[in-house]
């Protein structure tokens, strides 16, 4: 019976750590299709990925929102697309850029001019 009990708060605790909701970065509204992007963001991303949070960020980024991606220095910046891209290009873009980029300089010239970054600011996050 002990064991049984074990087993159970084993797998509760598994699956809650690969639940799709750990894929999800703070992202802001673009616009009225959020929740619908969200839901197709989250389930979309396959768990398990190599830096599943930043393609999470990418693919809300191509649907038109912004997303928060945090680069290796801890420094955090808003991402939003300057001109439209396809959703896979963004993820790959922002996976590539993350992985590389040590602050706001490298970040930025790394995704180019066809999307802007803007450095954390605590009045754009909701508590």
């Amino acid at each position: 019976m002990r064991h049984t009990g074990l087993a159970v708060t084993f797998l509760l605790c598994l699956t809650a750590c690969t639940s799709q909701l750990s894929a999800r970065v703070p992202t802001l509204a673009g616009g009225a299709t959020y929740q619908q992007d969200l839901d197709t963001c989250e389930r979309t991303t396959p768990r398990g990925t190599d830096r599943r949070g930043e393609r999470f960020a990418g693919c809300m980024v191509a649907a038109g929102h912004g997303a928060w991606v945090e680069v290796a220095t801890g420094e955090e910046f808003l991402v939003r697309q300057t001109q439209p891209h396809e959703r896979k290009v963004a993820e790959e873009q922002i996976a590539d850029c993350y992985k590389i980029s040590k602050d706001e300089s490298t970040f930025a010239s790394c995704l180019g001019p066809t999307y802007r970054i803007q450095r954390w600011d605590a009045r754009y996050r909701r508590r």
